[in-house]
């Protein structure tokens, strides 16, 4: 008589959902759906096992029909904004996040993923804004510690920027993270004209496993080495000439590679450095 039960069906989805059996709490949360089609929590299940499994745009229809009843859950409207940032829905993603906001402003992944949107629509304030807040929520989180530093690249301040994100290779710990900081630490360089600085981190991103660097990003960074090497050609002294006066290198830092104790970082920020910073 229990197995019967739509709600016998809708406990045992949220049982396996919560074990990471995402499979099973999707067939047991669409038998409570079958079951009973106005058990309205069955449809949020649904929407999160999708999700879970990896399949953002399913999940939109049964959320969806969970908020149209239940438009108050903070969580569901997150998770709906989620699902259509995945899809680059971009606008009905804000609105969901701003929405959840609106209930609750103490939301990380609302801020984080608002500011990121905002950020892959050049509005550098407004990603200044959510990346800042995401931040000092989660210091650990390194999608909105290099998240602030590329609004300041978005608004200008690259000297900020570069700042920025040298600091957060202090929690850069995967491999993805890693090819993250070496590629917009490059590029804050890069725009600051600190070539040689800057070739470090190219090679070093080109140095990280194929998996986790985008195909754009090491054709960039290829491509930002050739011109670095063409630009600065070694120099061959041979034995018949006069060195009248000895050139101190300067010192350069290696930049720290993953899975290796991390070598202090450049002391420096280059110059020239816009020192103007604007408020958040």
């Amino acid at each position: 008589k229990l197995a019967g039960s739509p709600l016998f069906y809708l406990y045992r989805a949220q049982a396996y959902l919560s074990m990471g059996n995402n499979d099973q709490a999707l067939i047991d949360a669409q038998k409570a759906n079958e079951l009973d089609i106005t058990l309205l929590q069955a449809y949020l299940v649904m929407g999160e096992a999708q999700q879970a499994e990896g399949n953002m745009a399913a999940s939109i229809d049964p959320i969806q029909t969970y908020l149209r009843y239940v438009p108050d859950d903070v969580q569901a409207l997150v998770t709906l904004g989620k699902a259509y940032a995945a899809g680059k829905q971009d606008q009905q993603a804000v609105e969901a996040f701003s929405a959840a906001l609106k209930l609750n402003n103490r939301l990380f992944d609302a801020y984080l993923q608002r500011g990121l949107i905002y950020l892959n629509q050049g509005d550098g304030t407004k990603a200044l804004d959510d990346l800042t807040i995401a931040s000092k929520m989660d210091p650990e989180s390194v999608d909105a510690a290099i998240g602030v530093g590329r609004a300041y690249l978005v608004l200008g301040y690259d000297g900020d920027a570069y700042l920025q994100i040298e600091r957060a290779q202090a929690i850069v710990k995967l491999d993805a993270e890693w090819a993250e900081l070496h590629y917009w630490r490059a590029v804050s360089l890069d725009r600051l004209k600190r070539f040689d600085v800057a070739a470090k981190d190219w090679q070093a991103l080109l140095e990280l496993p194929g998996a986790v660097v985008p195909a754009d990003w090491a054709r960039e960074a290829r491509l930002k080495l050739e011109e670095f090497y063409t630009r600065t050609p070694t120099v061959t002294v041979t034995p018949t000439q006069t060195m009248t006066r000895t050139s101190t290198p300067r010192k350069m830092t290696a930049t720290a590679t993953p899975g290796k104790t991390a070598t202090k970082a450049v002391t420096h920020i280059p110059a020239p450095v816009k020192s103007s910073t604007p408020t958040p």
